[in-house]
């Protein structure tokens, strides 16, 4: 019987369906298979289920509850209540291909397990090497005739429905005799029958939410107990679960048992009603909800304590005597005043302990446990989105729960570095897409403090219609009940989420008037502002967020309020959330900059999530389970209707490596803006643009660099304590050099600033929570040659088909008919250019957000030379054509010292040019790369804020990124200079004037589309070094899904536009 709401009210059709239920629940397991399959039955996604309600693990007592410190303080750590019993662990398993194969009598007593296989729970069987890993991103693997499953047409490579039937035994305890005992899933891919002691307890859908049954009449505490579990893979439900990612399957989160007394508290709901402007006093208001499963009338007495972290009350209730008959419910409230509270929020994530007592009225225990509690207040107003009386921009990310040896089965370790990275990187804001998360990562939201977007488990993106479907409604609602049932006291919640990308129909109204009946909270769909407390869409362009602020759209506001005397208001737009942008695919999070800058100074646009947070990538099951190597494999590696590597979106890989992308993110999200840098008086402004944390909590910590390189600063002079400066407020400081420190002409100085916290943060440490690189002073020319020291002179023969030049320890070789310097050598080295073509204008670029472009054949064009007055040097000319899309010119001047200047001239002819620079192939011992430009990490046009000038050293190999689909890679913006070396420290070194990027691998672009997989890098290396120097590459935009990247970071198609270079020998590891 389905139970819907604290009531148990059930309308006609709820009893409806529950009476046919019933009769069906009253067949024998064969007689129910024959009757009807409740996995293709929309009308039936519960059948004794519990009814939603908050997370909770009971105690003995409050003394037990007390001692339980770590859990106490922490609610994602495994409890100590001897009330509750994990059943997580080894579990025995079978799996077949459809239902018809299913056993049906697994459940009864003496069955022999002894031929089946034991798989890990919680898990995904497909991650244990059972069945096949589907990803799907708009589409069902299955056939699209609801609400039935059938095999997909063409598609033959994987079962058509499996069915895993799961078997275990537990010994409950004695002490739990007279007790209510319920059992609790985490999560079931996709429905699922339970049976305990061979009678069966009830079925269940939904994957993403609690599936709670209780099994007190079943079970038999101080024996042991058989629990079996019998899960289709895809049901009616999988109908409204067609989110992007892998479809997994089984028990997939955790599952345990837990015991309360015969009257309990079986569900609470802590409000406050906060008094402006200063929020910090106002009401709590706490419901709970006395259940009685006895066979007499209970009388208890409840109470509720509400503490700060150290204990201290903050406000008293009278303990209430509860009287409720047996199989029902008793609802009582709790209010009173509270002052000088400290207020929740993402900076400041202040929480209260509300402990929850049971006892009989002469005092014996029954029952105890806590909930954390923060005090905020939520109010949308003129556009904008306001907590605790300030203006809220998000920025924040999606996150699937995903793990490249887990699968979907994430555990708590991944969870907590999820949550922790997130903190360092300056996100603030995490939408669940597309299901509510398990309950302990809400914990880790609330104690680190996060804004969270909670969405539930809804996506029929493939077949919106089920959306305006009547005989769908009730599974919609369901699922948006669940969510706030289960959710609605962790105050990092900030809107509640209908669902993702399923139409605008009538069942979202249903949806949402269930969510408003239970919570407060806004509430936001993309797809139905007419449902909505905002308004929202998917990957938008600059053009189309900047439009919003002055919308006709009728559905961007809310209705007109109405004075006393019927006149009306005029209307307040609602505000505007991008629940996805930034789609993050391979080398990605172009102009990530322009977007934020926009929230930030928008009438009503709030904010938005990057797609998404980690690359959904999995280790392959069958090699894994067979040799246990950990090989990433994606979508494209399975059968099915896939979207190839589009699940690879994140700003870290699936194994939670760091990325050029979240430096990216964590440098355009920083809540500071360093402005108005004067280098006459070393003054600098800083604004603050965090929410509700004063700058006088932080110290900054400055240096400065010539040439890139760090000088020497006593570190006492490098830090300054910040002054109070509020949320909005800017203030100016003085950084106290000595401009004799950057006198000297020539070099180019810079100062950079970080500012880091001056206590230690609950996440932890690791980077400056802001930055920023401020240029001093432009250095001058790099490649102009002096020759008053140059003696020696210098040899050029015209030998037919070459021009070669001696000169000191030196040969340089031009071939006439590809009007190229074709081979460089200095002292005894080979031809340094390993493929004897030298610098060849190059535009190829692969990288899978954006289309091919590229130049596969150059029309050479004429060479010529002179030997320069003095006879030093001479002067070699070429020019040549690629395609119609770029003429160039390049003018070299040899000098008989070694020394090489080239003068490059493009002049592009055409639009959509990926690159335009020069390439060459060089000798594969020099490996060692020390340059001068943005660094530490990979950097783009349209990506580079987050990294800045210095000097670095790395290698080829380590220039490549962990990109799961190999592409374009490595490159650095702002070259100054490069060296390429071997061990010894031989090797060329390069100067550059004028604007250029580099980049050195082992690899062509070319031969980087080719592979499939992040893996395959090391077997393909080249032997020898491909080496770009471009005058300029295409910006990388977000074209993997949304908008093209923007103008001012295209390559430009007309024009002339140039670089200079100076080439020398490099004899030693420099100083």
């Amino acid at each position: 019987m389905e139970k819907s709401g604290h009531e148990f009210k059930k309308n006609i059709i709820k009893i409806s369906i529950a009476a046919f239920c019933a009769v069906l629940w009253s067949l024998h397991p064969f007689e129910l298979a024959a009757a009807a399959n409740d996995w293709e039955n929309p009308a039936v996604f519960a059948i004794n289920k519990e009814a939603g309600h908050a997370t909770y693990i009971p105690y003995e007592d409050t003394a037990s509850l007390y001692a339980d410190k770590e859990r106490f303080e922490c609610p994602w750590v495994d409890t100590q209540s001897s009330l509750y019993m994990s059943l997580n662990g080894k579990w025995n398993f079978k799996l077949v291909d459809t239902p018809a194969e299913r056993p049906l009598d697994f459940m009864t007593k003496g069955y022999d397990f002894s031929s089946w296989d034991t798989i890990p729970v919680p898990s995904n069987w497909e991650m244990q090497g059972y069945d096949t890993p589907i990803y799907c991103n708009v589409e069902y693997p299955h056939d699209n005739t609801p609400p039935y499953i059938k095999r997909r047409p063409g598609y033959d490579g994987y079962a058509e429905n499996p069915v895993g039937s799961y078997h275990r035994t537990v010994n409950v305890p004695a002490d739990w005799n007279g007790k209510n005992i319920f059992i609790h899933f985490g999560g079931i891919y996709s429905a699922a029958y339970v049976w305990v002691n061979g009678v069966q307890v009830g079925y269940t859908q939904g994957s993403n939410n609690d599936h709670e049954f209780d099994i007190t009449a079943y079970v038999k505490p101080g024996t042991e107990n058989s629990i079996d579990v019998q899960v289709f893979r895809w049901s009616d439900g999988s109908y409204l679960e067609c989110q992007d990612m892998f479809r997994m399957s089984g028990i997939y989160r955790d599952v345990y048992l837990f015991a309360v007394p015969q009257t309990f508290i079986r569900d609470h709901y802590i409000t406050s009603k906060l008094n402006a402007p200063e929020y910090t006093s106002g009401e709590i208001s706490i419901d709970a909800w006395i259940n009685n499963r006895g066979k007499e009338p209970s009388v208890s007495v409840a109470e509720v304590f509400v503490t700060d972290n150290n204990g201290t009350p903050i406000c008293t209730f009278e303990p209430r005597s509860v009287e409720v008959a047996p199989g029902a419910e008793q609802k009582i409230t709790f209010s009173a005043q509270v002052q000088d509270i400290m207020l929740w929020t993402a900076e400041h994530p202040n929480l209260y302990n509300v402990v929850f007592r049971l006892a009989t009225p002469e005092g014996q225990p029954q029952e105890a446990f806590v909930t954390k509690y923060g005090f905020r207040d939520i109010k949308l107003s003129g556009g904008k989105f306001y907590l605790n009386g300030r203006p809220v921009i998000f920025k924040g990310v999606n996150r699937h729960d995903t793990h490249p040896l887990l699968g979907r089965a994430v555990d708590v370790k991944s969870m907590l570095k999820d949550v922790l990275m997130m903190k360092r990187s300056n996100v603030n804001t995490i939408r669940t897409s597309h299901y509510p998360n398990q309950d302990k990562m809400y914990a880790m939201f609330d104690y680190y403090g996060l804004f969270v977007v909670c969405e539930a488990d809804l996506e029929c993106h493939a077949n919106q219609t089920l959306s305006s479907n009547p005989e769908w409604r009730e599974a919609f609602v369901d699922r948006g009940e669940r969510m706030v049932l289960r959710d609605r006291n962790h105050p990092s919640i900030m809107m509640w989420s209908m669902g993702n990308e399923s139409g605008g129909g009538e069942n979202f109204e249903a949806e949402l008037a269930a969510i408003r009946a239970l919570d407060p909270r806004p509430v936001h769909y993309e797809q139905g502002w007419q449902y909505s407390d905002f308004t929202s869409n998917m990957y938008p362009s600059l053009d189309e967020l900047s439009k919003l602020d002055t919308t006709t759209n009728e559905t961007a506001f809310f209705p007109a309020k109405v004075n006393a005397d019927g006149t009306e208001q005029p209307k307040e737009y609602k505000p505007h959330f991008v629940c996805e942008y930034a789609h993050a695919m391979g080398n990605a999070i172009g102009n990530l900059k322009e977007y934020v800058e926009l929230f930030e100074n928008s009438n009503r646009i709030i904010g938005g999530c990057i797609w998404d947070w980690a690359d959904q990538s999995i280790y392959d099951p069958k090699l894994l389970k067979t040799t246990g190597e950990k090989r990433l494999t994606t979508g494209y590696d399975y059968p099915g209707p896939h979207q190839g590597n589009f699940c690879c979106n994140g700003i870290v890989t699936s194994e939670r490596d760091v990325t050029p992308k979240l430096d990216q993110v964590s440098k355009v999200y920083q809540y500071v803006e360093f402005s108005n840098y004067d280098p006459a008086t070393h003054t600098l402004t800083i604004k603050n643009k965090y929410h509700d944390t004063n700058l006088n909590d932080f110290y900054i910590m400055w240096s400065i660099t010539i040439d890139g390189e760090e000088m020497p600063i006593d570190i006492k002079r490098r830090r300054i304590f910040l002054p109070d400066c509020m949320p909005g407020d800017s203030v100016k400081i003085d950084i106290p050099y000595n401009s004799e420190l950057v006198a000297m002409s020539g070099p180019e100085y810079f100062l950079n600033i970080e500012m880091w916290s001056k206590r230690m943060k609950p996440w932890g440490v690791k980077s400056p929570s802001a930055s920023e690189q401020l240029l001093i002073k432009s250095g001058t020319e790099r490649t102009i040659v002096d020759e008053t020291y140059i003696v020696s002179k210098i040899s050029c023969k015209d030998d037919n088909d070459k021009i070669v030049i001696k000169g000191e320890a030196m040969e340089v070789i031009f071939d006439k008919a590809t009007a190229s310097m074709v081979s460089l050598k200095y002292g005894d080295t080979r031809n340094l250019f390993s493929d004897g073509k030298g610098f060849v204008f190059d535009s190829y670029r692969y990288i899978e957000n954006d289309k091919y472009e590229g130049t596969d054949s150059i029309v050479y064009g004429d060479i010529s030379y002179k030997v320069l007055p003095g006879k030093k040097s001479v002067e070699v000319t070429t020019t040549a054509k690629s395609e119609g899309k770029c003429d160039y010119k390049i003018v070299y001047t040899i000098y008989s010292n070694g020394l090489i200047t080239m003068d490059v001239k493009f002049n592009p002819l055409a639009s959509g040019l990926r690159r335009m620079g020069l390439s060459c192939k060089l000798l594969k011992g020099m490996r060692n790369v020390i340059y001068y430009a943005r660094g530490p990490w990979e950097n783009y046009t349209d990506r580079k804020v987050g990294t800045y000038f210095g000097v670095y050293d790395d290698t080829v190999e380590g220039m490549e990124e962990k990109y799961m689909k190999p592409q374009s890679m490595g490159n650095r913006e702002g070259l100054r200079y490069l060296m390429l070396l071997d061990g010894d420290g031989r090797g060329l070194r390069i100067d550059v004037d004028g604007r250029a990027s580099f980049s050195a691998l082992r690899f062509t672009d070319q031969e980087l589309a080719k592979l499939q997989h992040v893996w395959e890098l090391p077997d393909n290396r080249r032997d020898d070094i491909v080496l770009h120097i471009d005058y300029m590459q295409r910006g990388l935009g977000n074209a993997s899904c949304g908008p093209d990247t923007l103008e001012k970071y295209q390559v430009p198609s007309e024009g002339e536009y140039g670089y200079r270079l100076l080439i020398r020998p490099q004899w030693g590891m420099p100083k």
